[in-house]
């Protein structure tokens, strides 16, 4: 219940934002050091993903599809690991895939709705940017699984094995692309992951344009506003805690 008030309350946006960092630095150092426990970062970063959905998806039909895919995709991905399977991996990754776009997708709308810039704002527009990273990643893994040796990968991501390097190998590539940093260690090889990878760049990159024009847009307004009308009580609380409807 502490999460769950954590994330409705006024700083749900910046609460996801600081938790998805916090996995994204730490995750790689415990895997390299205590590769052993991993699952304990795996299960924190569930954690995050459950009671963000719950604070953020605003209707209860869709709260409960995504708990429904989540749920669909852990079960197809432990039997994946356990028998091998890569047709179960694949339809993990689509369950997972569809759960974070119900999740990416109701951020997007809570942020483009505001008619006032403020940090939580902010942090809900970075917290979309690092989903579409890990969406990107899942739609990566979807070609490798189709097309297997789409991408060039390193020895130890193998295309041949299930296991978290190629999870952690393609989701690395996608925000080295979505970035546009380009390294070059990790290359994609067919067609379509070479479609994917510069329909990711441009999007991204198109993202952030449209979205520092909207905040700045945004600001401006609400500055023009602030010095003409008269003041009124200062309630940031309703501006940033809508009132969430989950009897639909």
């Amino acid at each position: 219940m502490i999460l769950f008030n954590l994330y409705r309350a006024k700083a749900r946006q910046q609460s996801l934002l600081f938790s998805l960092l916090f996995y994204f630095f730490c995750y790689p150092l415990v895997n390299q050091v205590f590769p052993g426990i991993t699952y304990i970062f795996d299960f924190f970063f569930l954690v995050i993903f459950v009671t963000a959905a719950y604070s953020i998806i605003n209707t209860k039909s869709r709260f409960w599809l995504a708990l429904a895919l989540l749920v669909m995709g852990i079960i197809s991905h432990t039997y994946a690991i356990h028998l091998g399977r890569f047709d179960a991996e694949t339809i993990a990754a689509s369950m997972f895939l569809g759960f974070l776009l119900l999740i990416a997708g109701s951020l997007l709308k809570e942020v483009i709705s505001r008619n006032r810039v403020t940090f939580n704002v902010i942090c809900g527009a970075l917290n979309v940017f690092l989903l579409m990273g890990i969406i990107w990643g899942l739609i990566y893994l979807l070609i490798e699984f189709t097309w297997p040796g789409s991408f060039k990968l390193p020895e130890r991501a193998s295309a041949h094995i299930i296991d978290s390097s190629r999870y952690s190998e393609l989701f690395y590539f996608s925000y080295v692309t979505i970035t546009t940093l380009g390294y070059g260690d990790i290359t994609p090889l067919s067609n379509p992951a070479r479609s994917m990878a510069l329909l990711e760049a441009v999007l991204g990159q198109f993202y952030m344009v449209v979205l520092v024009a909207r905040l700045v847009g945004l600001h401006a307004k609400s500055s023009d506003s602030d010095k003409t009308a008269p003041e009124k009580p200062n309630n940031p609380a309703a501006e940033d805690s809508p009132a969430i409807d989950m009897k639909k």
